[in-house]
């Protein structure tokens, strides 16, 4: 009996996080091969090396930032690896678009994208410049979800070249167990301190959601960054730092809130995170993944960025009418549009995009 012909996929990244680990690790289950480049971890998300160890093969590049990536290095390791798919992280890295050039015609080259269609100008300007910047270096899109479906529309990509489900949580990990304890309390934010997020607003909304209630809720922060101080002396703020993925888990399954009050968030893995956990999700209409997995007084509340009465309302409203059964089963359910096996597929789906000459030795 003939065995099934490896598939060889070449994953050039920014930065290594802990979802892209789960879903890289899924590929490997499927007898995938992998070939990984990606940028050194940042002091603001310092995840723990040795969860990436099994990733560190002789099919593997690390760069200490964007400019010090080496096309003709890159080139050379890919060239021994021989890829047949392509996954790679935007096309602002010179090496990697120098990569994806490389492989016209050899590989199917998908473009991970997470950017929103915004009507910005760099985004028109985007769109004008991609039939000769961004067109010829991808046959594919790989997007989160819809906003991001419709950038890609624009710089070309016709409807069957843009394959969705781009980030997907450790659905194992962040399911919850079934002897997990039963009453769940407390708010809990996950994300850097910084402006975008909604830090201040946070801050303010909570302190007004406290006076609004006669037991409010802790609010537990994980996370670092300079706008962490906004939160220190506020009375049931908990600040943990930043928290490893193998820890969020747990952290999630032991609170009843997910709170996302971010100003910009392209998608928000997070939230994917908190869904599948069973959580009940407070998020903005910023916050791209919300649109896919937050429906309004089902399983959390949808506000608008920068509104504090808003937040202290949702939060009132969530710990007023949370029912542990309904929240969480409402919340598992959406999350199953994002998996490690849903990302897994898209990544191995065989169907051929226009522009491609060959594609050898695909998983049927």
């Amino acid at each position: 009996m003939n065995e099934r012909p490896v598939t060889r996929v070449a994953v050039l990244w920014s930065h290594l996080s802990g979802y892209l680990n789960a879903c890289l690790r899924e590929l490997d289950r499927r007898g995938a091969s992998i070939f990984t480049s990606w940028l050194r971890s940042s002091n603001a998300a310092p995840f723990d090396e040795d969860a990436f160890g099994w990733l560190r093969t002789k099919h593997s590049r690390e760069w200490k930032d964007s400019a010090s990536i080496d096309g003709a290095d890159l080139i050379a390791g890919l060239e021994d690896f021989q890829p047949e798919i392509l996954l790679v992280s935007g096309w602002n890295h010179p090496g990697y678009r120098a990569a994806a050039r490389h492989y016209r015609g050899r590989a199917t080259r998908l473009l991970a994208m997470d950017n929103p269609w915004e009507e910005r100008p760099k985004q028109w300007l985007g769109r004008l410049i991609a039939p000769w910047y961004v067109r010829p270096l991808f046959d594919a899109a790989f997007v989160p979800g819809e906003r991001q479906f419709q950038f890609a529309r624009r710089l070309g990509f016709a409807d069957d070249e843009i394959r969705i489900g781009l980030y997907a949580p450790d659905s194992e990990a962040f399911r919850r167990p079934s002897n997990a304890p039963a009453e769940r309390i407390g708010f809990l934010f996950v994300g850097r301190l910084v402006d975008d997020k909604g830090i201040a607003t946070l801050a303010q909304g909570y302190l007004r959601y406290r006076e609004l209630c006669d037991a409010p809720w802790d609010l537990t922060v994980a996370g670092t960054g300079p706008l962490g101080r906004l939160l220190e002396g506020i009375p049931g703020v908990e600040q943990l730092g930043f928290v490893q993925p193998s820890a969020l888990p747990a952290l999630m399954h032991r609170h009843a809130c997910l709170v996302v009050p971010s100003v910009r968030e392209n998608f928000g893995v997070q939230i994917l995170e908190g869904a599948t956990a069973g959580m009940a999700i407070i998020a903005t209409t910023a916050c791209g993944a919300a649109v896919h997995v937050v429906r309004d007084r089902l399983n959390g509340k949808i506000i608008t960025p920068r509104d504090r009465e808003a937040l202290s309302k949702a939060l009132a409203y969530v710990e007023q009418s949370f029912n542990a059964s309904d929240f969480s089963h409402a919340s598992e359910t959406l999350a199953r549009q994002f998996t490690t096996r849903l990302w897994a597929d898209e990544v191995l789906s065989p169907q051929v995009p226009r522009g491609i000459l060959e594609v050898r030795n695909r998983v049927p």
